[in-house]
């Protein structure tokens, strides 16, 4: 049939010129997506039938130009679903061709040539259309956004399965589905594939894993297995030799890592169908409500683990159901993982400890909203340290006074250094902003106010230690909490000190408001960081690698980014940030960043990076992306993540050696070092009183910034110098 193709499709395109140009936007939308090549593919010939299809249904019309063929297709994909309702090229109502129906019943996915005897998408699985259709929906949703380029974000984007799904595995052994086939009994199925079980067995294992993973996922979908090109007068290549497989998931965030699977009542004809599916695993449970069901209970203790249940759904279903063994399955989707998890090997100390931060943060703000004693409301008490969004790398770990008996003598250890060793443990403060209500108690002065807040901050540490029996240290711009092991530290805020710091009186006698370095910094710590804290959640692996790709290719030259958070930007907004942006570029920022709250300022990269760093930080990041997603694409590979994290040293001038005994950070090195010490205690007896530990020591800062300010350096790499 492909010369009746080809002048079925030369009829179409006579005097459209807007074809030719739709079609050649669709192939690259298709390319930058990976759909367009290998087995079951939305290849370009078919995306042209689609077009012509469209044509002759009236859905395009000649005059229309290569954006509307584009935006046309787009829409037709995003609204039809060809695995459930096919089309037909076919003119004619001959009887004695096939239906729809029977094309249904032979294939996932129909669309039928115009003899209505071929099926153009006859090896394309259902997933495969499904994220094709997933694609489409996105893009209309670009095309309608006016804040976005759709023009480079759907046309000069590259869009890999490992930035587009949350979790991707591969299948490094495709062979192990020759058995797959025999345990699913997919006979007919490897007889019409002439034997090829790496296509017989595909959409069968990614129904099977969609059924699995029901409501934790989105989309489940495939990479397109490529046969490889040989020469013809050589045997052909062998079904193994398509490589490996991969898959991607993407998740539905509220379900994702769930625990249980809560299955049908016992005695339902469909709880043996779902103890057939999850084999041993399924179990009766009784629930709340005093049913009895059917039930899996995936084992995760821990935030990390849960995130992981995918995996363990993945592994124990292939084993199950098709004989495929967890060691031909390679979770990359996932690997980065190993670097945030508790224990030894990881960079971080992991989220649990988060949990803890945030439930100690969240009594202490109860408490605070209901101190009895002061002048003032509370209005808002909110965190703004990364800990209390679970982003810090290392968050901090409860530091409680030990104690001991030695003789029947109860010892305490407090969290202080002893002479023999002077370095003591780093404790972070995590800062707390807790505002007052606005009330003409307030001074208009801003020195005034610098004494109000000041008294503030000792009287709550006076109530809280009265109240709440909390050991505080108070001081003129803050008071630290010493709470369930941390250190908080509460900053007093006034919603309009930062107005009030803006305040400047011409030589004329006139009151104008301009920007200082003090109100921006007030403006940064009181309204942008609280702000940032309470927008922020993901997925980690996908969410780095589509940071350091953003990172990588983004035009900050000529570009504002623009962050449009929780929708509070409208169209008229960005049109004037961007307008002021080509304006003022001059005197803004090398990397201006744009947010409902910040719209001409930028003040997240006022100060910094520079133009020099920002370079150095563009080509690391570039750099990055390429050798992580080597390595996640690549499971036969010795996989070590960790290298995006290691800082380069080749390109300094000169290297300064710390004495790793005098940095209480010493652990937070990506290579943990191979000896460590302890940190310094002193004894007292356990009826002293305890007294408050050391708060942000770290002199590997301290001797940065004496660096900084005696000129030695203009900008060090305080990361190098760190590790």
């Amino acid at each position: 049939m492909l010369l009746s193709h080809l002048h079925f499709l030369s009829s179409v395109s006579t005097d459209f010129p807007g074809m030719k140009d739709g079609l050649a936007l669709l192939k690259v939308w298709l390319n930058q997506r990976q759909l367009s090549k290998g087995l079951g593919c939305f290849s370009g010939f078919l995306v042209s039938m689609l077009v012509a299809y469209l044509v002759m249904k009236r859905k395009i019309v000649k005059v229309m130009s290569g954006y509307q063929v584009l935006r046309n297709v787009l829409q037709f994909l995003a609204t039809t679903d060809l695995s459930m309702t096919g089309i037909s090229l076919a003119k004619d109502t001959d009887t004695c061709l096939p239906t729809l129906d029977d094309f249904h019943h032979a294939f996932e996915v129909v669309f039928v040539d115009p003899s209505g005897l071929v099926n153009l998408c006859a090896d394309m699985t259902a997933s495969k259309y499904h994220q094709v259709q997933f694609e489409a929906k996105y893009s209309m949703e670009i095309l309608d956004d006016r804040m976005v380029d759709g023009f480079q974000a759907l046309l000069m984007t590259s869009k890999p399965m490992l930035r587009t799904f949350d979790h991707v595995f591969h299948l490094k052994h495709v062979s192990k589905l020759q058995s797959a086939c025999k345990k699913m009994q997919l006979l007919n199925e490897l007889m019409d594939r002439g034997g090829n079980y790496v296509a017989a067995a595909l959409p069968f294992i990614v129904s099977l894993l969609t059924r699995g993973l029901a409501r934790r996922a989105l989309l489940v979908a495939h990479s397109l297995p490529e046969t490889p090109e040989w020469p013809v007068d050589t045997e052909p290549p062998k079904h193994k030799d398509v490589g490996s497989l991969m898959f991607g998931i993407l998740f539905v965030p509220e379900f994702a890592a769930s625990t249980l699977e809560k299955g049908p009542q016992a005695d339902r004809p469909e709880a043996a169908d779902f103890r057939t599916f999850w084999g041993e695993k399924s179990e009766l449970r009784r629930f709340q409500d005093g049913s009895i069901c059917e039930a899996v209970v995936w084992e995760a203790s821990t935030i990390c683990q849960k995130r992981l249940i995918p995996e363990q759904i993945v592994r124990h279903l292939l084993k199950l159901h098709a004989d495929i063994p967890e060691s031909s399955i390679c979770y990359t989707g996932a690997l980065l993982e190993s670097v945030i998890k508790n224990g030894k090997e990881a960079l971080g100390t992991g989220e649990e400890d988060m949990v803890s931060v945030v439930c100690s943060y969240d009594d202490l703000s109860r408490k605070l909203w209901n101190l009895e004693g002061l002048p003032l409301t509370v209005t808002a008490v909110q965190g703004v340290h990364p800990a209390l969004r679970y982003t810090d790398v290392f968050p901090p770990i409860p530091m409680k006074p030990i104690y001991s008996f030695h003789k029947q003598v109860k010892t305490r250890h407090l969290l202080l250094p002893s002479e023999e060793k002077p370095c003591p443990a780093y404790i972070t403060p995590l800062k707390i902003i807790c505002h007052m209500e606005g009330s003409g108690q307030w001074p208009q002065d801003k020195e005034a106010i610098k004494r109000i807040k000041a008294a503030f901050h000792l009287q709550l540490a006076e109530l809280l230690q009265q109240q709440h029996q909390l050991i505080c240290r108070p001081a003129v711009t803050h008071t630290d909490v010493y709470k369930d092991g941390y250190v908080f530290r509460l900053q007093v805020a006034y919603h309009r000190e930062p107005l009030i710091l803006k305040e400047v009186v011409t030589p004329e006698g006139m009151l104008k408001y301009q920007d200082t370095e003090e109100s921006q910094q007030l403006e940064l710590e009181t309204l942008h960081q609280p702000y940032l804290t309470s927008s922020l959640h993901g997925s980690p692996q996908v969410g780095f690698l589509r940071f350091l790709n953003l990172l990588a290719t983004y035009d900050w030259r000529n570009s504002p980014l623009i962050v449009n958070l929780n929708a509070g930007l409208t169209d008229a907004d960005c049109t004037e940030i961007k307008n002021k942006f080509v304006a003022a570029r001059s005197r803004l920022p090398v990397m201006f960043i744009a947010t409902p709250k910040d719209k001409w300022n930028s003040i997240w990269t006022q100060e910094r990076p520079s133009a020099q760093i920002l370079q150095r930080l563009l080509v690391l990041a570039s750099e990055s992306v390429r050798a992580l997603e080597e390595q996640l694409m690549d499971p036969l590979s010795s996989q070590d993540v960790k290298i995006v994290f290691r800082p380069p040293l080749d390109l300094y001038d000169v290297l300064i050696h710390l004495n790793s005994n005098q940095i209480p950070r010493h652990l937070e090195r990506v290579d943990r070092p191979v000896k460590s010490f302890s940190r310094g205690v002193v004894k007292n007896s356990a009826g002293a009183k305890i007294l408050f530990p050391v708060v942000d020591y770290d002199p590997v800062q301290c001797y940065l910034q004496d660096l900084r300010v005696i000129g030695l350096t203009r900008s060090v790499d305080s990361e190098a110098l760190f590790h």
